[in-house]
């Protein structure tokens, strides 16, 4: 067995719950764009290698450069 093989990739503890959020904690932004189908390759490619989903890779990006300042 590898040392990475004791982690699950998909493991709830990285993950986002699944359904609507509780009262009071922020909503999931919702991004709608249109990627060509090479750089969907090149994305999935780079989301295997980091061991995360196209999803998260989303929710990076948004934090990323999407995130409110700070005042």
């Amino acid at each position: 067995m590898l040392p990475d093989d004791s982690v699950p990739i998909d493991s709830p503890l990285d993950r986002a719950q699944a359904g609507r959020p509780k009262l009071g904690r922020p909503r999931r932004v919702r991004i709608t764009t249109t990627i060509e189908p090479a750089k969907l390759a090149l994305l999935r490619d780079y989301a295997k290698r980091e061991h995360k989903s196209l999803g998260q890779l989303a929710d990076e990006y948004v934090d990323e450069h999407f995130s409110p300042e700070d005042s």
